[in-house]
């Protein structure tokens, strides 16, 4: 399953796939992401809430088949 999860965090599109590996791999806060990709931290956390949201969409077919 972590592979299946790391897969898809890889096949997020590159804005989206760098603020995940930051905040969650890195242990970056949104203001830090923000700073080093010279975004907001606004825009860092909206990024962080699309990825998320794109990620539990394209898993749950995953997780739905792995609990039926």
């Amino acid at each position: 399953m972590v592979l299946i999860m790391l897969a898809a965090v890889e096949a997020l599109p590159p804005a989206y796939h760098r603020v995940v590996n930051l905040f969650h791999f890195e242990g970056y806060t949104c203001q830090q992401i923000g700073k080093a990709l010279g975004i907001s931290h606004y825009a860092a956390k909206w990024r962080l809430h699309e990825a998320r949201r794109r990620l539990r969409v394209g898993l749950e077919p995953e997780f739905d088949a792995e609990t039926a």
